[in-house]
């Protein structure tokens, strides 16, 4: 690790104009899991390191929003993401899947907000956040910016972020009839707070023996950056579920991937289980199955 200079802003414009000032000599730490790991290596090696420590408390915290929305501080650790009342309530598939990264330790330091910057393929959330429709609030020295969190990434490891740019919020909108969804986070043989293999968020509206309105799948693990499987999305909207159309659906989901060979998995066993856990998914939220039983 190399010598940096250490500054511990007390406002988000302060962070930005550090970072304006800097550019890509300087990196933001929040939980600091990943930054340290790479600073450690010298992947990066960071003139300035701007810590988030003593920004407002509200960056940490999740409020209500107008309709059943609710906005989340992009500082706010897994744990708490995990354990707020109201995430449980309005947004139950996202608190789960929070619970389940990495280990006790990394869900007390990392940040939901962090982990969506560092951008890694197979991150846990994003999908999730995907499926809901939320969107991140991007603050910057000339005021903020609002996008999708699908539109958020730009390749692996890599967000859209400009070098004066803070992620600082994420909302998540408010649903008349909330979607029902769930996350399956497939880890084979690695240890269950590794990163997922393969991992498949589904979400929807409808089913149990009616049309289902209204569907999300998306994909981590097997691109970049997480992945719309809307073909797949396009054969199950306004259908009323059947065993044989939800193979059909997985068997989309996974024609639609371009995985690559890791040490944990070939890119056709990827692809193989996009399909299983796709249709797994969606027979436990259709009412055809038990779901996934890993």
């Amino acid at each position: 690790m190399r010598p940096f200079e250490y500054a511990e802003p007390v406002s988000v414009g302060e962070v930005c104009e550090i970072l304006g000032r800097h550019g890509e000599d300087a990196r933001v730490i929040a939980g600091g899991n990943s930054l340290v790991y790479f600073l450690k290596r010298r992947i990066v090696s960071p003139r300035v390191l701007v810590t988030l420590q003593s920004l407002p408390a509200a960056l940490g915290t999740a409020d209500p929003m107008p309709g059943g929305g609710l906005r989340l501080g992009a500082l706010m650790t897994h744990g708490a993401v995990a354990t707020h009342p109201l995430v449980r309530e309005r947004c139950p598939q996202l608190a789960t899947t929070a619970a389940n990264i990495g280990s006790v330790r990394v869900r007390n330091s990392g940040t939901i907000g962090g982990s969506l910057c560092y951008a890694h393929p197979a991150i846990d959330t994003a999908p999730v956040l995907i499926t809901l429709g939320a969107e991140v609030v991007i603050a910057a020295r000339g005021g903020t910016r609002t996008l999708p969190v699908e539109q958020f990434f730009s390749d692996a490891f890599k967000s859209v972020l400009a070098p004066d740019e803070l992620l600082t919020e994420i909302r998540l909108p408010g649903h008349g009839r909330p979607l029902r969804g769930s996350y399956i986070k497939f880890v084979g043989q690695k240890a269950k707070s590794s990163m997922a293999i393969v991992g498949i968020a589904v979400a929807i509206r409808g089913g149990d023996g009616a049309p289902v309105e209204e569907v999300h799948i998306v994909l981590g693990g097997v691109s970049p950056t997480p992945l719309r499987a809307r073909r797949a999305e396009d054969l199950l909207r306004g259908k009323r579920a059947t065993p044989e159309l939800l193979r059909q659906v997985g068997a989309a989901a996974a024609a639609g991937t371009a995985p690559w060979d890791d040490p944990w998995a070939s890119a056709g066993y990827k692809r193989d289980m996009v399909e299983v856990l796709s249709r797994q998914a969606l027979e436990g939220l259709t009412g055809l199955g038990p779901g996934y039983q890993g």
